[in-house]
């Protein structure tokens, strides 16, 4: 009974919490049509070929593993197939090139393969919320390490990416020599924290608008993808050292986003974890883990940290202050560092 309560209690928060969200969008886009004109507001530039920094050689190879699911996984790896597996694992609105300077620095030790979820980049897009649940992404990780031929990895994420690791080292523990979390929130610790901070219900606003079907892509295109724009330079939620993001980078995220179809996968996401749950409870976490957390986090607060530690006997945190959520490309040679050390 006092499950199905709860249940009742956050369907109605995100209902609430979206109309509120579709509100103060509307109104925002109406402002800056205002402020733009419509002709900037509604353009979108098509990008066919990717800007030169993607095709920048140094990354890495680019490659593809079909999984037995048959998604079929875009990568790019960077160091030698011999060496232990390092796999890296992106969030929204993000693809590979996210860990561009991770690729280059960890390739002398490790087999660095940074990947594009399921729904993004290269990667398959199947059709349908229920296609992007955390079940279904971990077992795309899961599955991604046996085609590569390995049998574990050092598993890194960020955002949605360090949920999908937290996911697997507790489902599939055999799987994760080591984790490495970067603000990505542990999928129950999350759950728990919100339930009781109403500040990071505000936080996590976006979350319930996103539930509204067609709007949030239709808004998110607008300006010429202008959410890239806000999310990983806006003043508010951007990179603090905007240098680590340049007008290029920019363009590799958009371009990213231009193939049909691209945001409502990764918008599904969202959709997925608010409407279907993970089957069975998460196990505590066997593995060695690093939490890697950019203190100037808009959407998340990382006073959540504590619950984590709850399913986490073994973690070592490292804050970094004046780092955004964008915190291994806001501050790369310290994250870089900071991995390095917890890695020997």
């Amino acid at each position: 009974m006092k499950g199905r309560v709860v249940y009742y209690l956050e369907s109605f928060v995100i209902f609430l919490f979206a109309i509120i969200g579709c509100l103060f969008m509307i109104i925002n886009s109406f402002i800056l049509i205002i402020r733009k004109g419509p002709g900037a507001f509604f353009k979108v530039n098509r990008r066919e070929a990717p800007p030169k920094c993607l095709l920048d050689a140094a990354l890495g190879e680019h490659g593809y593993v079909v999984l037995k699911s048959g998604i079929k996984i875009h990568y790019v790896a960077n160091g030698d197939p011999k060496n232990p597996l390092m796999l890296m694992l992106h969030g929204f609105p993000e693809f590979w090139y996210s860990w561009r300077h991770q690729l280059k620095h960890f390739c002398d030790k490790y087999y660095v393969v940074a990947v594009d979820n399921r729904g993004y980049g290269q990667s398959t897009k199947p059709k349908g919320v229920a296609e992007y649940t955390l079940n279904k992404l971990g077992e795309d990780v899961k599955q991604t390490v046996e085609a590569l031929g390995r049998k574990s990895c050092v598993l890194v994420g960020h955002d949605w990416g360090g949920a999908i690791a937290w996911h697997v080292a507790s489902k599939y523990p055999q799987v994760v020599d080591k984790l490495i979390a970067l603000n990505g929130p542990h999928p129950s610790g999350y759950r728990r924290f919100v339930r009781t901070h109403f500040s990071q219900v505000i936080k996590s606003w976006y979350i319930s608008f996103y539930q509204i079907p067609f709007l949030p892509e239709y808004l998110a295109r607008c300006a010429d993808y202008g959410v890239i724009d806000l999310c990983l330079r806006g003043k508010q939620a951007g990179v603090r050292n905007r240098d680590r993001i340049t007008k290029e980078d920019i363009e590799a995220f958009k371009h990213n986003f231009d193939e049909p179809g691209s945001l409502t996968c990764a918008i599904n996401y969202y959709r997925a974890s608010a409407r279907i749950r993970p089957a069975g409870k998460y196990e505590p976490i066997r593995a060695p883990t690093l939490v890697i957390w950019g203190l100037d986090d808009v959407a998340l607060d990382p006073a959540m940290i504590v619950e984590f530690a709850k399913d986490t006997p073994n973690m070592v945190v490292r804050y970094i202050p004046n780092a955004s959520h964008w915190v291994q490309q806001d501050e790369p040679d310290l994250c870089n560092r900071y991995m390095r050390e917890f890695l020997k």
